[in-house]
Order: C-alpha cells, then sequence, then structure tokens
C-alpha cells in the first residue's frame, strides 16, 4: 500500500461520513510529501480516477509534511469562502516507507550527515482526510465550523530535507546515496519551544475576532478543554506545555488545533 492508497481509503471514508459523494467536491486539496509520482502532480489522476470526482473540480497539492495540514485547511478556506456555497476535501497522507527498502538501508544509516537513521524510525505511514462546506454567511447567526487556520513560514528553519535530485542535484550514481529523508532531529527539539510559543502568540491575536464570537470569553487557556500540539517527541511537548503555562492533563499529541467550550445556553 502507498501514499495513493492511503489518501484513497481516508478520501472514502470521509465522504462516507459527510454523506457525500466525489461528485460533490468543488476543491481537493492533497497534503504530501511522498507522492507516488513526483512530476505535475500525476499522483492527482490516480485519485480522481478512483474516486470519480468531476473534472472540472479544483486540485491543489501542498508538498509538505506533518506542518501542511494547516496550509491545506488555510487553502480549502480560502477557496470556500470565495466559491460559496461550495464542497472541499482536504486529504494528508504519509508514506515514508514507500522511499525506503533493502536497497537503501545502508544510505540511511550510514549517511554523512549521521541523521539518516531517524527518519525510518520517527516517520510513519498514515492518512486522514476531513470534508468541510461552505454557505452564504448568515449575518444573524453565531459563526460555526473552522473558525480560522494561520501559519507562518521560517525559510531559515530547515528540519527535514531530500538532498538528491531535482534541478540543482540531478539524479546521478554520484548522487544515489542522498535521494533520502533526513530529518534534523536535534534542531527539532532545539526550535519547537520557540515556535510552539509563536504559535500560541498568534492564537492569542486572532482570539477576539475570530474566537471570542463564538465563546463569548477573552482568552484564558482554561478556556479551552483540550490543547492538540503536534510532534511526536513526547519530552519537547512538555517542555512546550510547562513554558506556556497549560494544563499537563489537558493536551494530547496530534495536530496543532484546539477545542474550545460553547458559551453556556443562557
Amino acid at each position: 500500500m502507498f501514499d495513493g492508497d492511503m489518501a484513497l481509503q481516508a478520501s472514502r471514508g470521509a465522504l462516507s461520513d459527510a454523506g457525500l459523494g466525489a461528485s460533490d467536491i468543488d476543491v481537493l486539496v492533497h497534503v504530501t510529501t511522498t507522492p507516488d509520482l513526483i512530476a505535475c502532480q500525476d499522483h492527482f489522476r490516480f485519485l480522481m480516477t478512483e474516486l470519480g470526482l468531476r473534472r472540472d473540480a479544483d486540485l491543489v497539492h501542498h508538498n509538505l509534511g506533518c506542518a501542511g495540514l494547516a496550509s491545506g485547511f488555510r487553502t480549502a478556506a480560502c477557496s470556500l469562502v470565495s466559491m460559496a456555497p461550495a464542497t472541499a476535501l482536504v486529504v494528508a497522507s504519509n508514506c515514508p516507507s514507500g522511499y525506503f527498502g533493502p536497497e537503501v538501508h545502508d544510505y540511511y544509516y550510514k549517511h554523512q550527515s549521521g541523521l539518516g537513521w531517524l527518519a525510518p524510525l520517527m516517520f510513519a505511514d498514515g492518512a486522514g482526510a476531513a470534508v468541510w462546506r461552505s454557505t452564504p454567511r448568515d449575518q444573524s447567526k453565531t459563526p460555526t465550523g473552522l473558525l480560522s487556520a494561520r501559519y507562518e513560514t521560517s525559510p531559515d528553519i530547515g528540519l527535514v530535507s531530500y538532498p538528491g535530485g531535482g534541478c540543482l542535484h540531478h539524479t546521478s550514481a554520484t548522487n544515489v546515496a542522498d535521494h533520502v529523508f533526513l530529518m534534523d532531529g536535534v534542531k527539532v527539539a532545539e526550535v519547537f519551544p520557540s515556535l510552539m510559543a509563536r504559535d500560541f502568540e498568534m492564537l492569542q491575536e486572532d482570539w477576539p475576532t475570530t474566537v471570542k464570537p463564538v465563546t463569548g470569553t477573552d482568552f484564558d487557556v482554561d478556556t479551552v478543554a483540550r490543547w492538540y500540539l503536534h510532534q511526536a517527541n513526547g519530552v519537547v511537548v512538555r517542555q512546550a506545555i510547562d513554558m506556556l503555562g497549560l494544563p499537563p492533563t489537558a493536551y494530547r499529541s496530534a495536530s496543532i488545533t484546539m477545542a474550545t467550550r460553547r458559551r453556556p445556553a443562557p
């Protein structure tokens, strides 16, 4: 089973849960850094055919790893606002095992960076999908659904790389050993707390206009019932929790999202 197979299963599950068919989808956003085919978004031909999407459906690929979910959600949200009423399918998949095998085992574990072995150990195969729908906004009603999706890019921080291939490093016999996913685990641990602090700042900045109109509360960590912090390393998650002053029992290690308590009924 490869990236496209997992993305297909997740997409079918999301459509089934939503009670919709593939013909209802106006926008498909696929977030993956391990597509089955790398040129011209060719992996979309498989998904379109197997799902049965309309030919006029918009197709957007974010060639990103775990952090790509935020950009995928925002892309879908922007499309839905401009096209309302419309429906978007967002699917995120990851299949590093498809890029790993006996023939490249030594390249990973003996890479000159000394970090090649981290990727096969830390990354896992999987996929998830969600369906988003938009309707014309009724100003007389409280907004529901996805309230806000915001992210920032730090071009000076490189955490995951695939050195071989592309225009800069043409595939050749001399760089076969660079066709591996590398992750700088040391740098991840170093920058995670500061990046989470910036996420926290953005949440506080956006709260008055995106969250307060729904919950009726000012920003307070005790207002949030559950925090979801994306990171596979529990040690750095706990460090960030302590730094941000969040309740140690109110988080789950997952994607960077949150769930708030609704305002009590009068």
